[in-house]
């Protein structure tokens, strides 16, 4: 049977709809029961669906689609704009989205998602290879990406995220467990000078000075480590000062001295002035 061309009109509206090949609509459409296609479907204006959606072949959607239930596509699903699904988006093969998606109950990809703007999920969101987002991701429920996840803004997840890689120019929050299959990778400083420095106040700092230097640490963020050690076999001292003349390592004391080989601290933000030293071999205080 050949494709439904249905481009006359610029709304249809029915109650369920099926089609045996697929469908094809240059403006908007409307199902306020199920709409079922074996073959693929296209709509050029908004398509909405009150209860399921499922298409065989797959979807591509001009601008919104909105549905109050679950949508299915065991092919590739495409909106140029929005996407809003209320019960949940399950999705074969591709997902993409030149706009928002955002899916009130459970968003499953069974390949790659790639959404422009912002990714929400009130639920759980499922993508079984890669997903990508140029904004911000928002998963009421457990994130999971088989393969790797980026995103261009932050993620805030309430469950617990899982990925094999996770990469986000913002924050990451999460209220439970994060798993990284692929580990989690620190930034690294490494500095060979005796000149001047700011050591930022996360990751590790690898201090490799041949001579004597003097350095200043950034202030503490609350519940961010910090790695430092002395890599060089040398006995010149390396001070390292806290930018902050409120800012202490333990309360009291504003500089942590090192001046032998592999000396090192482990330290944590308390606060914005506070760090907590949890390990170190490095002598607090200045020494001469």
């Amino acid at each position: 049977m050949a494709k439904e061309k249905l481009s006359r009109r610029p709304l249809l509206q029915m109650s369920s709809a099926k089609f045996a090949d697929g469908v094809e609509m240059s403006s908007n459409l409307r199902v306020d029961g199920t709409f079922t296609s074996t073959g693929t479907g296209t709509v050029g204006g908004t398509f909405t669906a009150s209860s399921s959606a499922l298409v065989s072949g797959g979807l591509t959607v001009s601008k919104t689609i909105t549905g109050s239930s679950l949508a299915t596509i065991d092919g590739t699903f495409t909106a140029s704009s929005s996407a809003l699904v209320s019960g949940g988006l399950t999705v074969s093969q591709t997902i993409t989205g030149s706009s928002n998606a955002s899916v009130a109950g459970t968003l499953t990809a069974s390949s790659n998602a790639s959404v422009a703007n912002t990714l929400t999920a009130s639920s759980n969101a499922s993508v079984a290879n890669t997903l990508t987002a140029s904004s911000n991701a928002s998963v009421a429920g457990t994130f999971t990406a088989s393969s790797s996840a980026t995103f261009s803004g932050g993620v805030s997840v309430t469950s617990g995220i899982t990925a094999a890689a996770v990469t986000a120019t913002s924050n990451i929050t999460s209220s439970g467990v994060v798993t990284a299959n692929a580990g989690f990778k620190d930034a690294t400083q490494t500095i060979a000078t005796s000149s001047a420095q700011l050591i930022p106040a996360y990751g590790v700092t690898v201090m490799n000075s041949t001579l004597a230097a003097a350095y200043t640490i950034d202030n503490p963020i609350a519940g961010i480590r910090k790695v430092l050690q002395k890599i060089d076999a040398s006995t010149q001292i390396i001070s390292v000062t806290v930018t902050s003349t409120a800012a202490t390592f333990n309360g009291t004391n504003t500089v942590l001295t090192f001046d032998g080989l592999n000396q090192r601290a482990e330290l944590q933000g308390l606060s914005s002035t506070r760090w907590l030293l949890l390990t170190s071999t490095a002598s607090l205080g200045n020494i001469s």
